[in-house]
């Protein structure tokens, strides 16, 4: 997911609790998903209580990236 501007330092806090992390190793063996920008502005916009649902929706509408192609 790229972060957005608008994602407030609590969403963040949030995403990492549930295990998001930034990319910081390169090259690296983890799998990432490439969730769709409109899901994201959902999440961004949801209320905390809502977010597991949006989270889990934004999942769903991913699609999984070839190895090396993020960003």
């Amino acid at each position: 997911m790229t972060v957005q501007a608008g994602m407030s330092h609590d969403l963040w806090v949030w995403l990492q609790r549930a295990g998001w992390r930034e990319i910081k190793h390169r090259p690296d063996r983890r799998r990432y998903f490439d969730v769709p920008g409109d899901s994201v502005a959902e999440l961004i916009e949801c209320a905390p209580e809502h977010r597991g649902d949006c989270l889990q929706d934004a999942i769903a509408r991913s699609r999984m990236e070839p190895p090396g192609q993020h960003s």
